[in-house]
């Protein structure tokens, strides 16, 4: 399976928690090297996230810049460390280059916009330092525009900031994530965006209704801009139960095919930053996932577009 993720959180895990042993390479979390090796994965997006509003993730004497600086330079080490596993792309050339290598390729994103904080400048530098996608909110309000987490922020739209960064993003050749962002800003991004966007991950809201997950309108407005989702395993946007089972992914997955076209849907399993139990407990069990979605009727072809050639194709269009 050359699986392409969209979404982990594994940096966080090893930011913060500190694990006595716990590596990139082997790790008691849900991504690791030798589990993306195990199923054949040809990358991994790694986010750095954090959450704001914590004083335990952003302690009062800190500001957003000086954890997202500190988050990098974890990530930059742990992926140095093993050149003969995993290189770092930067561009469509450097995922073809990778895979000629036989490594695995990691793309850097930023979850959370904070780090930002409304200075484009601070944007330039972000990309200099390799982050090639934005996940413009997590669940906190910031300089930049609303989450949907709260009823209240749900129609809002960006901030002047906000829009500011669509464009430059569009600019320096960064892919703009939706996931987390407000129904209005969502709507503002389809509005200013000129290049492809997508929502790294989350599902279909008609399947289940939760406002982390994607209308039928606005499957449509990405799908005709050429954007995609990343299928994303939290429960909690899955069937609000407390265990992510396959059948649900493969419910919501034919869903977005459905309403998107087989070239919409990707993944984003959001490994490393759920809590609830999994029938895939890891990176290295994806083959369930195979073998439901070929049960429910898709093709080879179709399941290449989702593991890998539909986000292949954005990124490729964005970043160049």
């Amino acid at each position: 399976m050359k699986i392409l993720d969209m979404h982990c959180d594994t940096i966080y895990r090893l930011y913060f928690e500190h694990t006595a042993g716990d590596t990139l390479e082997r790790n008691s979390l849900q991504v690791d090297l030798e589990k993306l090796k195990r199923v054949g994965a040809m990358g991994q997006f790694f986010a750095l996230f954090f959450d704001a509003q914590d004083p335990r993730e952003l302690k009062e004497e800190e500001t957003p810049w000086e954890v997202f600086t500190g988050m990098h330079k974890l990530y930059k080490k742990e992926v140095a460390r093993y050149p003969h596993l995993i290189g770092e792309a930067l561009s469509y050339k450097d995922i073809l280059s990778n895979r000629e290598r036989g490594i695995l390729s990691s793309i850097l994103t930023l979850e959370g916009g904070e780090p930002v904080m409304g200075d484009m400048d601070k944007l330039r530098k972000i990309y200099d330092m390799g982050v090639r996608l934005i996940t413009l909110t997590w669940n906190n309000e910031n300089d930049l525009a609303y989450p949907n987490k709260y009823q209240d922020f749900r129609e809002l739209g960006l901030k002047d900031k906000g829009i500011e960064t669509v464009h430059l993003m569009n600019e320096l050749g960064m892919i703009i994530d939706v996931s987390h962002l407000s129904d209005g800003g969502f709507w503002d991004v389809a509005r200013h965006s000129s290049k492809p966007f997508l929502a790294s991950h989350s599902n279909a809201r008609e399947v289940w209704n939760h406002p982390r997950n994607l209308t039928d309108d606005m499957i449509r407005a990405m799908a005709d801009k050429g954007g995609v989702t990343g299928l994303n395993f939290c429960s909690s946007f899955l069937d609000g139960s407390d265990l992510c089972k396959v059948d649900d992914l493969v419910k919501h997955a034919l869903y977005l095919i459905d309403k998107g076209g087989e070239e919409f849907l990707a993944l984003g399993t959001d490994f490393d930053g759920i809590e609830n139990s999994l029938e895939i407990k890891n990176i290295g069990e994806m083959e369930k996932l195979d073998s439901a979605l070929k049960r429910g009727g898709l093709t080879s072809s179709q399941l290449e577009k989702i593991y890998n050639k539909n986000i292949l194709r954005v990124f490729k269009e964005v970043v160049g």
